[in-house]
């Protein structure tokens, strides 16, 4: 692990003294991965605006780093504004159908 930690302190230096980010392991048995939290100061509004992410570094065996698997996913960035507004109002009508469901089981649980 500490050949990652001048790569990671290199990208935090990037922030300003009015930022800040959150680092912390976020690992189970069988893999290893960082959550990164970071907050960016908005002096205009004066507020900041927060992102978390997961950072994954590769599968463990035991105490010991197994293999690393960078998985990049590749993000859209040809949406059209109908879409968007479209996958919206859908979200709206699942999302009440899903707090329908959920009354209605309440008396029970959800199980």
């Amino acid at each position: 692990m500490a050949k990652y930690v001048p790569q990671v302190k290199a990208v935090l230096d990037q922030f300003s003294a009015n930022d800040f980010a959150q680092v912390w392991i976020d690992s189970s048995d069988y893999n290893l991965a960082f959550t990164v939290k970071v907050c960016v100061n908005i002096p205009e509004n004066g507020g900041c605006h927060n992102e978390t992410g997961r950072v994954y570094i590769g599968n463990l065996e035991g105490q010991y780093l197994k293999d690393t698997e960078v998985s990049h996913h590749e993000s859209r960035t040809d949406y059209a504004y109908d879409e968007i507004v479209k996958l919206r109002a859908d979200y709206k009508v699942k999302e009440r159908a899903l707090s329908e469901a959920s009354n209605a089981l309440y008396p029970f649980g959800k199980g």
